[in-house]
């Protein structure tokens, strides 16, 4: 019971997470394509987007391994 109970308060925190990234991702992009910014800000929008997808990489890398780890998930 204990292990279901974590491994769903695990699952949903991650799922979460990667929605408040895809939200993020999504205003960004609607604004850097509304053209009404500089060049600069589109850049660094884009930039940013790089960094964002690697922490939702590493967040879900993370899961695994925590599953896997508390072996909640045979793999």
């Amino acid at each position: 019971m204990l292990e279901t109970l974590i491994f769903w308060g695990m699952t949903f925190t991650v799922v979460g997470k990667a929605t408040v990234i895809l939200a993020a991702l999504a205003i960004h992009g609607a604004i850097s394509r509304e053209m009404k910014i500089d060049s600069l800000v589109v850049s660094e929008y884009k930039k940013e987007r790089n960094f964002v997808l690697f922490g939702l990489a590493l967040i879900l890398l993370g899961y695994f391994l925590e599953v896997w780890g508390l072996q909640l998930l045979p793999l």
